[in-house]
């Protein structure tokens, strides 16, 4: 633990390696600017693909955007829905769940829902366009909302990508029916025409302040905390909840580390799973002190899909990746 109490030491150092490199001095939300640009895309019916890292907390940021694109003008009817439990599940299961979320969305009521049974990958292809036409014929404008799509088998991902292209043909401009699909999802595993890539952000470091230690001054066992959870939205949550049930911050990495609750098994979970793999382990080991590395591929796409470092694309010239939080760095020692 000293070692990955010094990795720490030298995080401070470095501020604006430790939040979300997106944000300026004068941001203050920088998942409202994220949703202000997906609640454009909605309206417009433009589908897009959200990526979601691990511990982002991407489903309550999906259910506040659902309400604002109700409440606001012009008003969308949203469907929000949970692929996640599909993790494990063949084609047949996974054909089903996504049909039959499609069917309760076009649907006027629960009880006129209809979802058919297909056999076969053309069959879901067929039945899924169906679904959506009747989507189009709804009374309002509706949106899917489809969170943890990387747990859908990826035959199954690819013939609702093919279904959504055919749909988008033929609906044309006048199309009333959008998809925005969520996850840790490589794009080559649903290729959408027209479709844009946004990625949610992690926390600005007001915006984690404001969660941490709501309308009180930033002390000096606050600012640690929130160097130390780098602006994750899982990690900052549960040291929150940790502090309302403590009274107060621990002054050392160790104490805030156990302040995290059950996030601290979770965590060591992925990192002792990564590190079973001796050259992830070294990958992991030459990150751990925080500084900025050049992408290597065939690697890092397995540690960014973890969850544990953030690409830093870089206009001129090589991507970066570095690690996303130092409570990670201090895990590891």
């Amino acid at each position: 633990m000293e070692r990955g109490a010094r990795a720490f030491a030298s995080w401070q150092q470095r501020r604006d390696s430790v939040f979300c490199p997106d944000a300026s001095q004068g941001e203050l939300d920088l998942r409202d600017k994220t949703g202000r640009r997906l609640r454009t895309r909605l309206r417009r019916m433009q589908p897009t693909i959200l990526l979601t890292p691990r511990w982002s907390e991407a489903r309550d940021f999906m259910q506040g955007l659902s309400l604002e694109l109700a409440v606001d003008e012009p008003a969308l009817m949203c469907r929000s829905v949970a692929f996640s439990g599909l993790r494990g599940h063949g084609k047949s299961e996974a054909r089903q769940r996504v049909l039959t979320a499609l069917a309760e969305l076009s649907a006027a009521h629960w009880s006129e829902v209809q979802v058919p049974y297909v056999a076969s990958g053309e069959g879901f292809v067929v039945a899924a366009k169906e679904l959506m036409h009747r989507a189009q014929e709804q009374e309002h404008r509706i949106a899917m909302l489809a969170e943890g799509v990387d747990r859908i088998h990826v035959d199954v991902l690819s013939a609702l990508s093919e279904a959504w292209n055919q749909f988008q043909e033929e609906a044309g401009v006048d199309r009333r029916f959008v998809l925005l699909m969520a996850g840790s999802l490589p794009t080559h595993r649903f290729e959408v025409e027209g479709a844009d890539e946004v990625s949610l952000p992690d926390l600005a470091r007001k915006e984690a302040l404001r969660l941490l230690s709501p309308g009180e001054a930033c002390d000096e066992q606050t600012e640690m905390a929130l160097q130390f959870a780098g602006g994750v939205p899982r990690f900052v949550g549960a040291l929150s909840e940790g502090v309302q049930k403590l009274g107060g911050l621990p002054y050392s990495s160790t104490g805030l580390i156990r302040l995290l609750g059950a996030v601290e098994g979770e965590v060591r979970q992925v990192l002792d799973l990564l590190a079973s793999d001796p050259r992830l382990a070294e990958r992991l080991e030459s990150l751990a002190g925080g500084e900025e590395h050049g992408f290597e591929a065939g690697m890092d796409e397995r540690l960014i899909e973890s969850g544990v470092i953030r690409l830093k694309p870089n206009p001129r010239g090589d991507s970066k990746v570095v690690l996303r939080a130092p409570l990670l760095a201090a895990m590891l020692g």
